[in-house]
């Protein structure tokens, strides 16, 4: 299920708080040129990792520029 986010003037996420959402949100909004599909793909890698070692129920924040 895609969500809509909502982004300010300035390319920020709206509102200034968490705001859950999905992987394919995610994908949607973020992996927008070969630079960051790659970065997003690697993440995923990580997410599958971690889920195999650690367990596959867990909630993750993002945070930094790759989510403006």
């Amino acid at each position: 299920m895609t969500k809509d986010l909502v982004f300010d003037k300035n390319g920020l996420l709206m509102p200034n708080k968490a705001i859950e959402t999905d992987l394919e949100t995610l994908d949607k909004y973020f992996a927008i040129n070969e630079t960051r599909k790659a970065i997003y793909q690697n993440y995923l890698d990580y997410l599958l990792d971690l889920k195999n070692e650690i367990s596959p129920h867990f909630k993750q924040w993002i945070n930094g520029s790759f989510v403006n």
